[in-house]
């Protein structure tokens, strides 16, 4: 684990087929809407896996929240546990109007109630799209593995928290902007051996990312139209990680677990504000160490020790 390993680590994996094919319409109250298909036929010797989500709603505020998101998957898998590849293409959107905090003086005061808004005009949208690639092969002694993904993502987010104190005359209104693509890699390798009579688990793997942003920036609006722009930046920002790990089962009910990773990390940005533009690099390394003991009544208990980093934001 590298960037953000001392925040918290998760390893998903999603399902390759469904059961069964599945389908739902739910209606319910402030004009809540959801429609949901999924299913995994066999095609071509292999799985196509499929999912649509369409949901929207109002929610309880005089302003309409006038939400809308569509949510799909699509994946193609082939082979099974031993041997085996998938092919996953993903696509989220989703846009709203937010009522945000509301001064509670406006609420006393009858120019407004609980549920209403000062600034109509806030919110957002936002959408993701993916495209990874997933293979792994067993042979004697080990097995490979490769991921490899594309995203891009957009977020458009349109805030007024202040309403008239800066800008009396157009309000506070500011949007938060960003459009970002990245490109990731991450092939490695298990190794399975004996040392003294131990079992022995060793891992190898490259990790190579690339976030190319362009703009991040926060701009003054009226009405979600730009007016003014406080920053705008376009960021690249390219990460190199290598890593190894052996783990030893000392005993059925203890093994040991040590690693080590290093990062190279190549920032560069480049900003409407001359003095805020630069580039630089920096590298770390990171050893790992931990002590594992159980199960007893199916609790493990850990004795770690390690180093971890968080790359911070590039700007």
């Amino acid at each position: 684990m590298g960037d953000f390993s001392s925040a918290g680590w998760a390893n998903i994996h999603y399902a390759n087929s469904l059961p069964h094919t599945i389908g739902s319409v739910t209606i319910g109250q402030n004009n809540y809407k959801r429609a949901l298909l999924a299913g995994s036929p066999n095609v071509a010797d292999g799985t196509l896996l499929y999912g649509l989500e369409l949901l929207g709603q109002d929610g309880p505020w005089d302003n309409p929240e006038n939400f809308k998101k569509y949510n799909s998957a699509l994946r193609y898998s082939r082979g099974d546990n031993a041997s085996g590849y998938s092919v996953t293409g993903m696509a989220y959107h989703a846009e709203w109007d937010s009522t945000d905090q509301i001064p509670q003086r406006a609420v006393y005061s009858g120019q407004i109630d609980r549920f209403g808004a000062i600034d109509p005009s806030d919110g957002g949208n936002t959408s993701r799209y993916s495209l990874s690639y997933e293979q792994h092969q067993d042979f004697g002694g080990g097995r490979a593995m490769v991921d490899a993904y594309a995203i891009y993502s957009k977020l458009n987010l349109w805030s007024n928290f202040t309403y008239f104190l800066d800008d009396q005359i157009n309000g506070d209104q500011f949007e938060q902007a960003e459009k970002r693509t990245i490109l990731g890699a991450h092939p490695r390798m298990e190794f399975y051996n004996k040392l003294a009579g131990m079992d022995t688990l060793f891992k190898v793997g490259l990790q190579v990312r690339r976030d190319d942003i362009d703009p991040v920036g926060l701009y003054h609006t009226v009405d979600r139209d730009r007016i003014g722009t406080t920053r705008e930046d376009k960021v690249v920002e390219t990460s190199v990680g290598i890593y190894g790990e052996e783990t030893l089962q000392v005993t059925q009910k203890f093994r040991a677990v040590l690693g080590l990773r290093g990062d190279q990390y190549y920032f560069d940005v480049t900003s409407n504000i001359p003095q805020n533009s630069g580039n630089v690099n920096d590298s770390i390394v990171s050893p790992k160490l931990s002590f594992i003991f159980g199960p007893w009544s199916k609790t493990e208990y850990f004795i770690n020790y390690g180093n971890g980093f968080h790359s911070n934001d590039a700007r």
